[in-house]
């Protein structure tokens, strides 16, 4: 006997992935289906090839086979719509095209006594779209390392460093070498006072390095494009990328969320005000944590009211943007506070050279960034965004002893 009573009939659908066929319409279809014919289906997963939905009926109505058939004609007569089936019972689960993880969260998803300490919504893995393990990344403080690749002339930190193609891919694979699990990826310097960079100008900054990585470097490796434009951020998961990161948490462009829920993808919302030309003018705050979080929250609900879903929105409390030195030590000092206020989503802290630590420590800012990213990783920070991956290394082992 598996899992659910014989009463019920239990499987995975797979869906080729094209570019006709998306997310919502999927979502949207299912739900149609299932005012006909009552079933429960886990949320949508996907990788670069397919998408993959659990559902559970009972035995009495239309077979798994039935289902996926009416899929089918709903789809687009172009969407190269298919279907295999998997298996018909969980209790017999067996799928060489399918890793253990991505099985026992669909599982969930369908079995609420599946379910362990975290909420489905809220704390479940964030998934990122690839077929390796490692793309399941559970949200649990544990101080993932996301490195940090800059193809700019102008950022702050390493201005024109790795510029070019070639440059780029080695920081890349050094990054990777190093202990990163993200690489973020930007053409846009956003360090205060930069002027706004044409889309046409950024897309061929970013795009061929994400390309390159694919096709030279990995073919999985999460990477994160770091822009404020929705049109880059559509390039770039299309050229490969997994994932959005928006210092302007969508307030620069709102079609963001489309593009993010399109794409049924993580997106990283980070606090600010103004832009990169005005923000240090706007650091007026009359309570500082509480301000932060809340318009970080209205930009969130924002993005859930567009289709991204809750589990896959990450915040960052934006660490030098519209905020002052004082300021950006008094976030970190707060970072429990501010963590429980933005529960349940994860948080990355971006603190890696900034100002406020060359404020203290000069110009070389390695050990200021050490003792920030322990003591981050100490506090439950999700992700850090880091330039030197293999420096922070160590500083967050140990920061997770401490938690």
């Amino acid at each position: 006997m598996g899992l659910f009573s014989k009463k019920t009939k239990t499987a995975i659908i797979t869906f080729l992935f094209t570019e006709n066929l998306t997310p919502i319409q999927l979502d949207s279809n299912l739900k149609t289906l299932s005012d006909v014919y009552p079933f429960t289906h886990s949320r949508l997963y996907r990788d670069r090839t397919h998408f993959y939905i659990g559902v559970k009926f009972d035995h009495r109505q239309k077979n798994v086979l039935d289902l996926s058939n009416q899929l089918g004609v709903m789809m687009p007569d172009n969407a190269n719509f298919s279907v295999e089936i998997i298996t018909d019972d969980f209790g017999k689960l067996s799928a060489p095209s399918l890793r253990n993880c991505r099985m026992q969260t669909i599982l969930e998803d369908l079995i609420p006594s599946q379910r362990e300490k975290h909420s489905l919504d809220t704390h479940d893995p964030l998934f990122f779209p690839g077929k390796n393990y490692h793309k399941y990344l559970s949200m649990t403080g544990m101080g993932y390392l996301m490195g940090i690749l800059n193809v700019t002339p102008d950022s702050f930190s390493d201005a024109g460093q790795f510029y070019s193609i070639d440059s780029a891919l080695r920081q890349a694979e050094r990054l990777i070498l190093d202990g990163a699990t993200i690489i973020d990826i930007g053409g846009e310097s956003t360090r205060p006072d930069a002027m706004e960079v044409a889309i046409q100008e950024e897309i061929d900054r970013v795009i061929p390095i994400i390309e390159g990585i694919r096709e030279k470097i990995s073919p999985d490796f999460p990477l994160s494009v770091d822009t404020r434009k929705s049109e880059i951020a559509d390039e770039a998961l299309r050229a490969g990328a997994d994932i959005i990161n928006d210092v302007s948490a969508g307030r620069r462009d709102p079609n963001m969320f489309n593009i993010a829920a399109k794409w049924q993808c993580p997106l990283i919302m980070m606090h600010s005000r103004g832009d990169p030309e005005s923000m240090q003018f706007q650091t007026e705050y009359e309570n500082l944590i509480e301000e932060v979080a809340q318009e970080l929250k209205t930009q969130v609900a924002l993005a859930t009211s567009a289709g991204v879903r809750a589990w896959n929105i990450i915040v960052d409390p934006g660490i030098g943007f519209a905020k002052t030195a004082d300021q950006c030590y008094e976030l970190l000092k707060n970072l429990p506070r501010l963590k429980s206020l933005l529960d349940p989503h994860p948080m990355l802290v971006g603190a890696s050279r900034k100002s406020f630590l060359r404020k203290e420590v000069g110009p070389n800012t390695a050990y200021g960034d050490a003792v920030v990213a322990g003591f981050c990783t100490s506090h439950g920070v999700d992700i850090l965004r880091v330039h030197d991956v293999k420096s922070i290394c160590d500083a967050v082992k140990v920061g997770r002893k401490l938690r």
